[in-house]
């Protein structure tokens, strides 16, 4: 199966994720994957996207995985919102792919997922992924303070959104 062979790229792109990322969860994220087997994990996802809980998607580029793309906390009717997740794997950064995934995130929420207002939290020190939020168009609506757990302290979030009416 095509998937499976991208499975090792996969468990090498985790160890080339954002240096931020705790050492301890990149070996979490590849335990989980060795203990589900990367077809169990794509099934899953798949499922989730059949349930319209998350959308993930893979990025790629010359047939090599550079990010991801995730669309998660879809709540239906009357909010129909969802939560923009972007990742860029480390040896692509600086090449305008972070902005091209959160803009195709955005444009699916809107287009395909029919949602009316897509959300992003931030860490609000992790200034690469702010800027990218602004070029997909995402204003701030505030801070969440203390929101995550990251690196022994809780940290701040940058609250981001846009709703179909921005893009009129």
């Amino acid at each position: 199966m095509k998937s499976l062979d991208h499975f090792d790229q996969y468990c090498d792109a985790i160890d080339r994720m954002q240096p931020r990322k705790n050492r301890q969860d990149i070996d979490k994220d590849k335990q989980t994957v060795l203990l589900l087997g990367f077809e169990v994990l794509i099934e899953a996802t798949q499922k989730k996207a059949e349930n319209r809980e998350t959308y993930s998607f893979f990025v790629f580029e010359n047939n090599e995985i550079v990010g991801e793309l995730i669309l998660s906390k879809l709540e239906p009717t009357p909010f129909l919102s969802c939560e923009l997740g972007y990742r860029v794997y480390n040896n692509h950064w600086g090449k305008g792919l972070g902005s091209k995934i959160a803009k195709a995130g955005v444009d699916y929420a809107f287009k395909d997922l029919e949602l009316h207002r897509v959300e992003a939290l931030i860490e609000v020190d992790n200034k690469p992924s702010i800027k990218i939020a602004e070029k997909a168009g995402l204003r701030v609506e505030g801070i969440s303070e203390k929101r995550i757990f990251s690196e022994g302290q809780w940290r701040d979030m940058q609250v981001r959104a846009i709703t179909l009416e921005d893009l009129e």
